[in-house]
């Protein structure tokens, strides 16, 4: 473990999860991790939280936005 750095601890995020439990038709809503090709991702779903807007998707769409 010498190659992680802890960087917080006792974060409440009771908010957080309650709002994530409370719209579970979010997971999996873009799947695009999940599905392109040669993907490490392809076992797993997730929600884009702070991700590029879909709109965007394209050749630049992980470059900084």
């Amino acid at each position: 473990m010498r190659r992680f750095l802890k960087v917080a601890e006792g974060i409440n995020v009771d908010t957080v999860m309650a709002q994530i439990h409370a719209q579970p038709e979010l997971w999996d809503a873009h799947s695009l991790r999940r599905t392109a090709p040669g993907t490490p991702h392809s076992g797993m779903q997730d929600i884009w939280i702070r991700y590029n807007a879909p709109e965007n998707m394209g050749p630049r769409f992980n470059h900084e936005h």
